[in-house]
């Protein structure tokens, strides 16, 4: 504890030499509560003596033979029964696997995402540190507690996220985002130095490591522990920031650990959060062609949480990941576990998020990013949708990308909110040339911590969001699992209420199908408000010519440009033509109405004192109505 405030004043002095520039930061921060900040601090700090106490307590009753056999390091907490726990340490190949390759320069979607000016942190268990003089993490690595431990499980973690790879052939090692910096830390004040950084403006973190089972009691299996609810108490007054975590690695001895589940029922402490991400490890996927290229390793842990909750929310590759090592200042090394398909997941998440502020000039919110990862997973698993095992499937980076590239275009991605008794309605057209998927996302409230039953299946979720389409009367819901029967499929035939994303497929639409989508909340909201993020893949809003939308009769020339640009299409009709442009508020900048004449439509319109951004054109002409995407540099 008593580095920790040292730590701080050094860290806020040398984090400006790091990326993501102060004006970015402040952005991410502007509209964080501070004072709420404070408060939570004060929490976790009473909270960590609370459980030093204990941990002192339980070691003035062991002998010295005793003590001798303890790991000190790895020493998280003491059970109400007098049970230690212990948090234990839970790479070209992970990149293929999760399509990110695809996204670096060089890749196949014309890209320059290696992760340039962002920030990732780790925290590591066991007072580990990765090695900063290794030749492929060095000069990127900046220790924000003053340790100096250096291990190969943090070495080989901060390098699946960070490693150029140049130290071996072909950069077999090289990491997910290989030009960003990492703040690294060891987990004994992790809950403290992840609020701070959050509120500095940190996006991602890796958390590679949990409790291990050998001391949990059955009733901590999937419970919403002090950890869980610590975790999403910094993210919800923190909402840009999301952890990583990994799943754990105990399934293939769950006949000792919980031994009636059949290996489900596995998941402790932050993997059970609701709003981190937690990562589960499957073996190396070179050529996705449906849910049978995914193989689950015999380790990764799985759910549910006890209250039915989907987790793992994703899958990476955790099976014999090549990373650095911290043998020497080139070494790479072998090992699979979670914990390397964490820091997978974890950097995938920074290329998202640079890709995103590449197009938008500003970052996503954490549930955004969340949401974003999984509406766009790859299917895995015996049964359509999720599962406890592989979570919504496997990342793929390529796909994510895409959704924010086409933003506007073939996709839909909005961050707003929801206010008590409010019902949001809108209108979706399926393209019909692929399933039309509609999810939302969002930071829930920490819940009640776990009274200590088990399988207390008392929903944790506090602001119970719900989306729904409707078609000819029929309703369509999300996906939902059921906890008391782990192992079967996925059902959408209710309404959702204990996961904070939910996800509606309409598996093959017709084109020009029209949907009625709402919005809506159950009881009252927490707040009296809610924020969530609104993804729609394989659909447009109502009103666009899905024909024209698809072919791309309309072209918008030169598209970015300067404010000035021109209309063009082919037409048959002597209808007048309307121009309308809004910015992402809604707000109208420019409206008018163009006489038109039969053959080749073509028009420059000027836009006057426009800020650089995005804006949407509505052109309306000959009963058809088109919506165009507008970059204005």
């Amino acid at each position: 504890m008593k580095n920790f405030y040292i730590y701080v004043f050094l860290l806020m002095n040398s984090y400006l030499l790091l990326a993501q520039t102060p004006e970015e930061r402040a952005v991410i921060t502007s509209s964080y509560d501070l004072n709420k900040s404070k408060e939570v601090m004060q929490y976790l700090k009473a909270e960590n003596a609370e459980r030093e106490i204990r941990i002192q307590n339980y070691l003035n009753t062991l002998t010295k033979d005793e003590l001798a056999k303890i790991n000190l390091e790895g020493l998280r907490d003491i059970t109400e029964n007098g049970q230690p726990l212990f948090y234990v340490s839970h790479n070209l190949g992970s990149a293929r696997t999760i399509r990110s390759d695809r996204l670096n320069t060089g890749g196949s979607l014309g890209l320059d995402l290696n992760g340039q000016n962002m920030i990732a942190g780790v925290w590591e268990a066991e007072n580990g540190y990765p090695l900063s003089t290794h030749l492929d993490l060095a000069g990127r690595i900046t220790v924000i507690d003053g340790g100096s431990n250096v291990n190969f499980h943090a070495t080989h973690v901060t390098g699946t996220i960070i490693s150029s790879g140049g130290s071996i052939p072909i950069n077999l090692g090289r990491g997910i985002a290989f030009e960003a910096t990492v703040l690294a830390a060891n987990s004994a004040n992790d809950t403290q130095e992840m609020l701070t950084q959050a509120t500095m403006g940190l996006l991602v973190s890796n958390h590679s490591y949990g409790f291990g089972a050998e001391n949990i009691p059955v009733e901590r299996f999937g419970a919403y522990g002090s950890d869980a609810f610590n975790v999403d108490l910094i993210t919800n007054t923190n909402p840009y920031y999301v952890p990583v975590v990994s799943a754990g690695n105990d399934r293939d001895g769950f006949s000792q650990y919980n031994p009636s589940k059949g290996g489900y029922d596995l998941l402790t402490g932050q993997s059970v959060a609701k709003n981190a991400i937690t990562s589960a490890a499957v073996g190396q996927v070179l050529n996705y062609t449906g849910p049978s290229s995914v193989v689950m390793s015999s380790f990764s842990n799985w759910g549910p949480t006890d209250d039915g909750r989907i987790k793992p929310d994703i899958s990476s590759k955790g099976v014999g990941v090549m990373s650095t090592s911290n043998e020497s200042d080139t070494g790479y090394g072998n090992s699979s576990g979670t914990s390397m398909s964490a820091p997978a997941t974890t950097g995938l998440l920074l290329l998202l998020q640079q890709h995103y502020n590449n197009v938008n000039s500003q970052y996503m919110l954490a549930a955004t990013a969340k949401g974003l990862l999984l509406h766009t997973a790859d299917e895995a698993g015996f049964y359509p949708g999720p599962d406890y095992s592989f979570g919504w499937g496997l990342a793929n980076g390529e796909k994510a990308v895409s959704t924010i590239t086409n933003n506007l275009d073939s996709s839909y991605i909005e961050e707003t909110s929801i206010s008590n008794a409010e019902v949001k309605t809108l209108d979706v057209r399926a393209l019909g040339s692929e399933p039309l998927m509609v999810s939302i996302s969002w930071t829930d409230p920490q819940g009640e911590v776990a009274s200590g039953n088990i399988d207390d299946s008392t929903p944790n979720l506090v602001n119970d969001l719900d989306v729904k389409l409707t078609k000819n009367g029929t309703d369509y819901f999300p996906w939902k699992l059921n906890a008391a029967n782990p192992s079967s499929a996925a059902t959408r035939n209710t309404t959702n209420d204990v996961d904070n994303f939910e996800k509606i497929e309409i598996d093959s639409p017709n084109a020009n199908d029209v949907y009625s989508m709402s919005i809506s909340h159950k009881g009252t909201l927490s707040g009296d408000s809610q924020n969530y993020s609104l993804i729609i893949t394989g659909g447009v809003l109502s009103g666009l010519s899905v024909e024209d939308y698809v072919a791309g009769k309309v072209e918008i020339y030169p598209n970015p440009n300067n404010g000035s640009f021109n209309i063009r299409f082919n037409n048959n009709s002597n209808d007048d033509v309307l121009v309308d442009i809004y910015d992402l508020s809604g707000r109208v900048v420019y409206k008018r109405s163009f006489v038109n004449e039969s053959g080749e439509f073509n028009r420059t319109v000027n836009l006057q004192n426009v800020a650089s951004g995005v804006y949407v054109a509505t052109i309306s002409k000959g009963g058809n109505i088109s919506s165009h995407k507008i970059i204005i540099e």
